[in-house]
């Protein structure tokens, strides 16, 4: 009934659900064309050499062939040949599906693709169009920080009050609920606090 509170417990990835099914089954099918990809030798059966009756036949690696029984294939001079066979295991194709999917399933949640070290779109950016595509990860924390900031304090009291109840003696203060002040989320490097102060330095100069 609080329209403030109606996402209060609500997963940051509420809404992700099936872009996340399409990341496994991408990485799936990375898996599975590595698995069948794997190279295989398609031999004649009377090249194998024969264990005896009801014993099969073998030949010097058996994870590396199979045998192909044809016709005319009773004589070794049929004409048969052994043959390769080997799938192309689609590594770039797989790897930039799972990056998009990844990229979209950031962004689905609430936050910006650089903030969990991804590519984002590629190309060029001025500082403008960063800071733009950072707002999102800040809009989504600012958004956490008015969830939290009230429990918090709320919390803070409680436990005071109970430290004046079981400790009179010690818990000789006033209890108060605190303001609770979340630090920026963003920290500047020491290069940009440094061009910052030159900056600074050479506008008073002027």
């Amino acid at each position: 009934h609080e329209p403030a509170g109606a996402n209060l417990g609500r997963a940051d990835f509420d809404g992700a659900e099936g872009l996340m099914d399409a990341l496994d089954e991408t990485y799936s099918s990375l898996m599975r064309d590595i698995r069948i990809g794997k190279g295989r030798l398609h031999i004649p059966a009377p090249y194998l050499e024969s264990l005896g009756p009801g014993k099969g036949a073998l030949w010097e690696d058996r994870e590396l062939y199979v045998p192909v029984s044809a016709i005319g294939a009773n004589k070794l001079d049929s004409g048969l040949q052994i043959e390769a066979t080997q799938f192309e295991i689609r590594v770039d194709e797989h790897l930039r599906t799972a990056a998009d999917l990844m990229q979209r399933i950031t962004q689905t949640s609430g936050y910006s693709a650089q903030t969990f070290g991804l590519q984002g779109d590629g190309g060029l950016q001025t500082a403008t169009e960063v800071d733009a595509k950072k707002d999102r990860t800040a809009a989504t924390r600012a958004k956490k920080v008015n969830y939290y900031a009230p429990e918090l304090a709320d919390l803070t009291l409680t436990l005071q009050l109970v430290d004046r109840a079981k400790f009179p003696r010690e818990a000789t203060y006033t209890p108060e609920r605190p303001d609770v002040d979340f630090g920026d989320g963003v920290t500047e490097s020491p290069r940009q606090v440094a061009e910052t102060v030159e900056l600074l330095g050479r506008a008073q100069a002027a």
